[in-house]
């Protein structure tokens, strides 16, 4: 039973991701989780009207991080604020489309997944 719902909810997505990237007025992104018992699977699109290249990384613990905002990495300027800074706890597996450490989304080792979406104009 739990494998027929999770194949009914699968074949939608599926399908809605099919539609929408025939559609031309839709570009929508979304990230979802299907759970099938201790299996998971994450999916993730970007709302662009363009294929994104980009690269995966795997980014080592105990590295030092800075962040960067949007409007800083279009602008170029820094920002007036101090960025936030960081130590990695974990080593995490993540997809770069602007480069190394401009990540859009990734897992860590202790299973926490991030995806980034935004709304252009918002």
């Amino acid at each position: 039973m739990k494998k027929t719902i999770f194949r009914q909810i699968l074949a939608l997505i599926l399908g809605f991701a099919v539609f929408a990237s025939v559609n031309t007025l839709l570009y929508p992104c979304s990230t979802f989780l299907l759970k099938a018992g201790q299996t998971l699977l994450v999916g993730h699109n970007l709302d662009e009207r363009a294929p994104i290249p980009g690269h995966v990384f795997v980014n080592k613990r105990h590295v030092a991080k800075t962040a960067v905002s949007w409007a800083s990495f279009i602008s170029g300027k820094l920002d007036a604020t101090p960025p936030l800074a960081w130590t990695s706890k974990y080593a995490s597996l993540t997809f770069n489309p602007y480069g190394r450490e401009f990540p859009d989304d990734g897992m860590n080792e202790a299973g926490l997944f991030i995806g980034e979406m935004s709304l252009v104009g918002s």
